[in-house]
């Protein structure tokens, strides 16, 4: 019996039939307690004496014809289609004639009896079978002396009993019950099946489904949920398979350039004046590998979650000059006039000055790139509803508005057919969006084609 298991739905309404069955029982219970005690309406009991009465004084008049106890009863019930019982002085039946259903005692208790004789009549009501039924007993005297008690049972709903029996009226409430009882719980277990197959499916791989349930309740909320995890794992899937082909490709260009150029320093006999140019070729794809291969630890550990930032104030000022000033040389190499904006001096910002200064030289190496000859870059600095605002604008071609919004992805290039030589690893900028993002800060781009990008982030400033 280990691996016996019963589903939600046959738990769902094997829990609802037992509550149904612990109200039933409790219903039961207090029926039976209760009713018994259940009084009749004073005129209802006043007109049923009466008949009883009237009944009593027909049987007086027949048994004083000299007919039969068993034969008046007969008569009475052919006529009156009434249900009598007819007892002795001892209390014992003597005749008796009821309708289908009904039941009398052999014997009615002595108490029963002299409560009829003394006050001239004794009203009860009983349930023979769950039947209302008042029973009204009334002495009698023949004439020739003897006593008698007629007892008359009155069964308010025997007629239901001709209609259906007892039996039958159970099992079609019980039957209709256990039919609402499946229908409710297939209905209410739906959801959850629709999401147990869409979670089958994400076991073999299918992902970015959506699960589409009609239920505004935890269960379309779980629903929805999954729906998003589903899409942003089919999300992942992808970005990391294109992640691994950026990766090959960006580990294999390099590698192929320095074995053409080492086999050429193997396979020619060269001067050194010759040699060097590839053997600056070998040792510029050597920093360029190892700079690539920094940049993918660093968005590795952000993806994980394994860097850390230790925020403290500093001025935001000397961090950005400080980075700006490391590319002047590279900046009069391209003759690219540089523009330094400081509108509102932020004072001190809460940051990391090691990731920060990285932020902003990945800006302006990006800038550089594709900032023509003669250009100009301005770097600005300037507070903007109490953050501290850094952007860097250049004069190149710009960014189409499409592409815009994936230009912090990583391994994203505006232009495909440029190589790393031309166009950079496509890491810088997803690592300046996680840096500022840890910071606090968000990072945005606007562009225009012909009229450069601009780039800027913001962090918070020190209280």
């Amino acid at each position: 019996m280990a691996g016996f298991r019963i589903g939600l739905f046959w738990k769902l309404c094997l829990s609802i039939l037992a509550s149904m069955a612990c109200s039933f029982a409790i219903i039961t219970v207090l029926y039976l307690g209760l009713t018994p005690h259940t009084p009749l309406r004073p005129h209802i009991r006043h007109i049923l004496v009466h008949e009883t009465q009237r009944i009593a004084r027909l049987i007086e008049d027949g048994l004083a014809g000299g007919a039969s106890p068993a034969a008046v009863l007969e008569r009475l019930y052919e006529s009156e289609n009434a249900s009598i019982t007819l007892y002795g002085a001892d209390g014992c039946a003597v005749a008796r004639v009821l309708d289908a259903g009904l039941a009398s005692p052999d014997c009615i208790p002595a108490s029963a009896a002299e409560t009829a004789v003394r006050q001239g009549w004794l009203f009860e009501v009983t349930y023979p079978r769950r039947v209302l039924s008042p029973v009204v007993s009334v002495p009698v005297r023949a004439g020739d002396g003897r006593q008698f008690i007629v007892r008359c049972e009155y069964p308010i709903t025997k007629r239901f009993l001709r209609i259906l029996p007892p039996w039958m009226i159970e099992g079609v409430v019980l039957l209709s019950l256990l039919i609402c009882v499946l229908l409710l719980s297939r209905y209410l277990t739906r959801p959850l099946r629709q999401l147990t197959r869409a979670a089958r499916e994400m076991a073999q791989g299918n992902f970015g489904r959506t699960i589409t349930v009609a239920s505004h309740d935890e269960v379309g909320e779980l629903a929805q949920a999954m729906s998003g995890m589903s899409q942003r794992i089919a999300r992942d899937y992808a970005a990391r398979r294109e992640l691994f082909a950026d990766i090959s490709h960006e580990l294999r260009s390099p590698l192929a350039r320095m074995l053409t150029d080492a086999e050429i320093l193997l396979e020619r006999t060269m001067e050194p004046a010759e040699q060097e140019p590839h053997l600056r070729a070998i040792c510029s794809e050597i920093e360029n590998l190892d700079h690539l291969i920094g940049e993918l630890t660093i968005l590795a550990k952000t993806e994980l979650d394994e860097f850390y930032v230790v925020p403290a104030p500093h001025c935001l000022q000397d961090v950005v000059l400080q980075s700006v000033a490391l590319f002047l040389t590279q900046i009069e190499a391209k003759r690219i006039t540089l523009i330094q904006t400081i509108l509102q001096d932020p004072g001190y910002v809460m940051l990391d000055p090691k990731r920060i200064g990285q932020v902003v030289s990945n800006l302006v190496a990006n800038a550089l790139r594709y900032t023509p000859e003669g250009g100009t870059l301005e770097v600005g600095i300037d507070v903007n509803n109490g953050m501290a605002e850094v952007w860097l604008l250049d004069s190149g071609a710009g960014i189409p508005e499409e592409k815009l919004p994936y230009i912090f992805e990583r391994f994203y290039r505006v232009d495909k057919s440029r190589s790393r030589t031309t166009g950079g690893s496509g890491l810088g900028l997803a690592i300046v969006k996680k840096f500022v993002e840890a910071h606090g800060g968000q990072v945005r781009a606007e562009s225009a084609l012909g009229r450069g990008t601009r780039i800027s982030f913001t962090l918070p400033r020190s209280l």
